[in-house]
């Protein structure tokens, strides 16, 4: 018993009914896993019928139940169960959050534990179904059912037969189930009560069900048209959506075929560029090593600088028109070095005349 506690126990546990009914399991064994319930977060069953639980190994079954949210059916059938340990699970049942189905059937059960678990149900908002079958539960023990099923708008089935319940019973339990609207069943066969009262109450739940359903046709109804609409809509917005979808991907493609050739301008931009600046280096390199001193041939440089000058200016100005500016200075440069050259032959014999002349107008400029 204390490896299956641990097994329960542990976070990697995914354990979500567990069967240990008929196993000669004492009350201490089943204390065991009524302490791991308390932290436990996935066992959803458990079935412990059949076992002697009636000693005090039960005495953590009331904090076990309170603290533990997640188990929604607990089977105790045939357990032995006393008044004791039935009046802890009545007080358990106060704060419990999570039990929907609840099985004590054929035990030791009286007035006082059936009272405790009747008067529970007052707050309760969880308990669906409770099996109380084959106990010992007297009319004393059913007057805590009476008051907690007029207000209790939850639980939906009780199983009081085989027990010792009378015509008193019998009849605050008819006048109880007439204000009632949810219960759905209530049992109670092999009890002492008049068939006059267990007539009746049978009509009441015969009513119940038969309103109850007409809520769920109507509710189901009703649901369908919703989520018909909703049907609808979301495929209007689905369509909407996958129109968008179809726009922004558009977009997104234009939009990168307007970087790529942003990236291309400018590529060839600072292309450009850099051949410009290569060009005026090797120009001004052309110069330095030029040594032509014909007066005129300094009146086209002088020219052909200016038009450099002017172009360079309609660059910075305008970038568009970088490659034809390139184009404009490299035919310049190919006249000039033309020209230069012709003059350098034409007037190398001269050259050592003009010299002189040359160096005299330098010094007066």
């Amino acid at each position: 018993m204390d490896d299956l506690a641990i097994l329960i126990s542990r976070k990697e546990s995914i354990l979500e009914r567990i069967d240990i009914s008929n196993n000669k399991i004492t009350s201490i064994g089943a204390g065991y896993i009524l302490r791991v319930l308390r932290s436990d977060k996935v066992l959803k069953r458990l079935n412990l019928s059949m076992n002697e639980l009636n000693g005090n190994g039960l005495k953590d079954i009331k904090d076990s139940l309170k603290e533990n949210k997640t188990l929604l059916h607990l089977i105790m059938s045939e357990c032995k169960i006393s008044d004791e340990i039935a009046v802890s699970i009545g007080e358990a049942l106060i704060e419990n959050k999570g039990l929907i189905s609840l099985n004590l059937s054929q035990n030791f059960i009286s007035d006082k534990g059936g009272f405790s678990i009747g008067q529970a149900l007052l707050t309760n908002e969880k308990l669906k179904e409770l099996d109380l079958n084959a106990n010992q539960i007297g009319d004393q023990g059913c007057d805590g059912f009476i008051e907690a099923l007029t207000k209790n708008t939850v639980i939906e089935g009780i199983n009081f037969a085989n027990n010792k319940l009378y015509d008193s019973s019998g009849q605050k339990l008819m006048h109880a189930i007439t204000q009632n609207k949810q219960m759905k069943k209530l049992k109670l066969t092999m009890n002492s009560i008049s068939t006059k009262y267990l007539n009746e109450i049978e009509n009441c739940i015969k009513r119940n069900i038969a309103r109850l359903e007409s809520v769920n046709r109507t509710a189901v109804v009703s649901q369908f048209a919703f989520l018909k609409n909703e049907l609808t809509k979301t495929k209007k917005v689905k369509k909407e959506s996958e129109l968008v979808l179809v726009q922004k991907k558009k977009l997104k493609e234009e939009i990168y075929e307007d970087v790529n050739i942003l990236n291309d301008v400018q590529n060839n931009q600072d292309k450009g560029l850099d051949d410009l600046k290569q060009q005026l280096i090797d120009l001004a390199d052309y110069e330095q090593k030029l040594d032509i001193n014909i007066v005129e041939a300094e009146k086209e440089l002088v020219e052909t600088e200016k038009i450099i000058k002017k172009e360079i200016t309609k660059q910075a100005d305008k970038l568009n028109q970088l490659i034809d500016c390139t184009m404009l200075i490299e035919n310049k440069v190919r006249v000039a070095r033309k020209e230069y050259k012709d003059a350098e032959i034409q007037h190398r014999i001269e050259l050592a005349e003009i010299k002189e002349s040359l160096k005299n107008f330098k010094d007066k400029e």
